[in-house]
């Protein structure tokens, strides 16, 4: 499957806008970014992060698959820390001023930047690549998952 260029993807964003008749400033406001930023998507000159394509296409009432994003469905994940793993994260989140939560949260999300930095060359995103990082992400989580859950 091809992946969808920043010129596809602004000319989508453009369109949608205008089939509810609304300005640059007023579609910005509705999504929480300045309007200079999302000039920049509509003339392709960036391209949105997930959270926020998921934003727009709930703004525009518009389909993912439409839009040429990708719908990640959020995964809980439990991670039970003990003995030495605790101590280390503990003084971790400390080091940084985070709580124990937020700082096992940056952790995991460090670790799945390396993965898509070591799988991904740049540029080369597409809709194919991201769901098989998603399928290969949730057989992993599911592994932990049920390693933690073990006597």
């Amino acid at each position: 499957m091809a992946s969808i260029t920043y010129q596809d993807l602004a000319y989508k964003i453009v369109r949608a806008r205008g089939e509810h008749g609304w300005t640059q400033k007023e579609l910005a406001e509705r999504l929480g970014v300045h309007p200079n930023q999302l000039y920049r998507y509509e003339s392709g000159k960036n391209f949105p992060r997930p959270a926020l394509l998921r934003k727009m296409c709930d703004v525009l009432q518009v389909e993912p698959s439409w839009l040429g994003a990708v719908q990640v469905p959020r995964h809980a994940l439990t991670v039970e820390l003990e003995g030495a793993e605790l101590a280390k994260a503990e003084e971790g989140a400390r080091d940084l001023g985070l709580t124990l939560e937020k700082f096992v949260n940056y952790i995991v999300k460090q670790k799945l930047q390396q993965d898509l930095d070591e799988q991904v060359p740049a540029g080369a995103l597409t809709v194919e690549t991201v769901t098989r990082m998603v399928e290969d992400l949730k057989y992993r989580v599911n592994r932990i998952e049920r390693k933690l859950e073990e006597p």
